[in-house]
């Protein structure tokens, strides 16, 4: 129900529809992510050699930084000694935001898929692509032992569906 509607037999203060307009217009808005300069997710602790052996093959993750919140790197899996899956990783400050870029097949070229970064505190980072099949959204996490939860989800033949990946920094 409208405030209008509580007083119809008075004209309502222009005031009172100002702050109710007001309230609408600033109460409604979605918050606005932190410039990428006063991101609180510190990108460099990502860097190095990283290592998932929860599984049948061997996970890794490796990253660079190569400029001001830029980092390049690549995923890849061993199984029985060969390399059967390699992409190539980069998040890169753009257009006010992080942009997480993932090339498929070891491209940095073609096949790229885009995550935009959605939200980030001092341990976590959200990267998301609605439109993507799978995954729709990569979080990362950091862990007090200094290790790196990794989360991929989304919906695959609409159902729910969540891969994590526990890294542990490789010497």
């Amino acid at each position: 129900m409208s405030f209008l509607f509580l007083c119809p037999m008075r004209a309502t203060p222009p005031a009172v529809l100002l702050f109710f307009v007001a309230l609408g217009w600033f109460g409604c808005k979605n918050p606005e992510l932190p410039p990428v300069d006063a991101l609180a997710f510190p990108l460099e602790r990502l860097q190095g050699k990283w290592q998932d052996m929860n599984r049948d093959n061997a996970f890794f993750e490796e990253w660079a930084v190569v400029g001001d919140k830029h980092l390049e790197g690549r995923g890849y899996v061993m199984a029985s000694g060969d390399t059967v899956f390699i992409e190539q990783l980069e998040i890169i400050a753009e257009d006010s935001t992080l942009v997480y870029r993932v090339g498929l097949n070891g491209s940095r070229t073609r096949d790229l898929v885009e995550f935009k970064m959605t939200s980030a505190t001092p341990s976590e980072i959200v990267f998301e692509n609605p439109k993507h099949d799978f995954p729709k959204k990569i979080s990362y996490e950091l862990q007090p032992d200094s290790g790196i939860n990794v989360y991929l989800s989304g919906h695959e033949a609409g159902q729910f569906s969540e891969i994590n990946f526990s890294f542990v920094r490789r010497r």
